[in-house]
C-alpha cells in the first residue's frame, strides 16, 4: 500500500483491500488510521510513521479493525517513497499470535506476566486434594477496580505494564507454598497454605 504523511491511502493491491474491507478509488482516498485499531496499535503505527518520515525504515505489528471484517493483525513494513508518499509492506500474521498464545496456555503460564494461567492454577489445586486436615487455607480472589481507565487514557502498553507491576507485587507477597495466577483480564489469585483469614488480608 502507499499513505501520505496524512495517512491518506494511494494505492492499495487486491490482497490488502480485502483485508480492510475497502476499495480504493483516485476520487475518494480511505485514511489508514480509520482502519487501525483504537489505542495501542494507533498511537504505535503514528510513531513508527514519524520514524520513516525521517527517514527510517521501520517493521512493528499493529491490529487493523476494518469498517466491515474481522480485526487482524498485520506485520507493516514501512518506508519512504517518493513524492512525499510512504510504503508499506503487510503480512497476516494472525495465525502465528494465536499459537503463540496457545503455547503458552499450554505451558501453564500466562503470556504477558509470566505467572501460572487460570488452567495451571485449577490443575494445581486439583491435584492437591484439598482439604488437609487440620490446616486452615485461604484463597484470595483479587480483581483491579477502575483498570479500563488506564488503557483508556494511557494506553494498552501502559495498562500491560500495570498489570506486570501488579502480578510482580503478588509475587513477593507469595509464600514457599502459595500458589499465584492470573486468571485472565484484571483478576489474579492467590491460594495461601496454612494461612487464617487476618494474616491473609495482611
Amino acid at each position: 500500500f502507499l499513505i501520505d504523511d496524512c495517512m491518506e491511502l494511494h494505492n492499495v493491491n487486491a490482497t490488502m483491500q480485502e483485508w480492510i474491507g475497502v476499495k480504493i478509488q483516485s476520487s475518494h482516498h480511505q485514511n489508514l488510521l480509520d482502519l487501525i485499531a483504537l489505542g495501542e496499535s494507533k498511537s504505535l503505527f503514528l510513531q513508527h510513521s514519524k520514524t520513516v518520515v525521517a527517514g527510517t525504515p521501520s517493521r512493528f505489528q499493529c491490529m487493523f479493525q476494518p469498517l466491515q471484517n474481522e480485526p487482524i493483525w498485520l506485520e507493516i513494513s514501512l518506508q519512504r517513497a517518493p513524492y512525499g508518499k510512504m510504503l508499506g509492506i503487510a503480512r497476516d500474521i494472525g495465525v502465528h499470535k494465536q499459537e503463540l498464545e496457545r503455547l503458552h496456555f499450554k505451558s501453564g503460564l500466562d503470556e504477558l506476566t509470566g505467572i501460572p494461567n487460570r488452567n495451571e492454577f485449577m490443575r494445581l489445586l486439583q491435584g492437591m486434594h484439598l482439604p488437609l486436615p487440620g490446616r486452615e487455607h485461604v484463597l484470595l480472589m483479587i480483581e483491579l477496580e477502575h483498570f479500563g481507565i488506564v488503557n483508556d487514557m494511557c494506553g494498552l502498553s501502559a495498562g500491560d505494564a500495570l498489570l506486570c507491576q501488579i502480578a510482580e507485587m503478588i509475587r513477593r507477597a507469595q509464600g514457599k507454598q502459595d500458589i499465584v495466577a492470573r486468571m485472565g483480564g484484571k483478576k489474579f489469585a492467590m491460594l495461601r497454605m496454612s494461612s487464617n483469614l487476618d494474616d491473609a488480608y495482611a
